[in-house]
């Protein structure tokens, strides 16, 4: 629940590469249902950061009389550890990684990024190309190309955690096909090749001959 003043902004990304793309469908994390869209900002150039951060100190000198929420800070430092700030460290992202998943975040490194996500419940994000007209393949819009996004920023007091940042997303507009993250997209050509590469004897393997299919589990431990 929301008290006191409050204050809400609209911005309009430039280009920025996309990653966890999931604008057609939603995804579930804790139990949660969410679209969403984290996008890339790479060190070297943080410059596409500055108007967000422009209507970040803006709602919240509307809303709290300074530039900078308590309880969601603009951007990653020590105290906060990331986890609460409005632009994270993709490098934190990558080193906190499992093991196993590393190669899922290795585009956050050198980078930062923000994940802006929008509740089902308020609705679903708009998807364009760049000329405006309506994407419903979800194979022409995928983690790894060009998209300008379009989000709001609120500020506000809350009856439970104080001074709050919250961005909700609108929607995405693809800018240009980028090179597509691997666990994003099936290679055809290499799936292919890959069956074609994998050899069994073939004399075990008859259609609809059941005295060919083992039964005993010594013939597969």
């Amino acid at each position: 629940m929301a008290t006191g003043k409050s204050a809400k902004t609209v911005v309009v990304t430039s280009p920025l590469r996309c990653c966890f793309l999931t604008v057609f469908k939603t995804s579930e994390y804790l139990g949660a249902h969410s679209y969403g869209v984290d996008v890339l900002v790479s060190k070297d150039n943080p410059e596409p950061l500055r108007p967000i951060n422009v209507a970040y100190r803006k709602v919240c000198q509307e809303a709290f009389g300074k530039p900078e929420a308590k309880n969601r800070p603009w951007s990653f430092n020590a105290k906060y550890k990331g986890d609460k700030a409005i632009v994270k460290d993709g490098d934190a992202r990558y080193d906190r990684a499992d093991p196993e998943r590393k190669d899922t975040y290795a585009a956050f490194r050198d980078h930062y990024y923000m994940s802006i996500k929008l509740d089902p419940a308020e609705g679903k994000p708009i998807v364009r190309d760049r000329h405006g007209v309506p994407i419903d393949d979800e194979s022409e819009l995928m983690s790894g190309d060009y998209i300008q996004c379009q989000f709001s920023i609120s500020a506000y007091t809350s009856k439970k955690y104080g001074e709050m940042v919250t961005t909700r997303l609108i929607g995405v507009k693809k800018i240009k096909t980028g090179e597509h993250f691997s666990e994003a997209i099936i290679d055809p050509a290499a799936a292919e090749a890959a069956f074609d590469a994998a050899t069994f004897d073939e004399s075990e393997w008859v259609d609809d001959d059941a005295e060919n299919w083992s039964t005993n589990d010594d013939d597969i431990i």
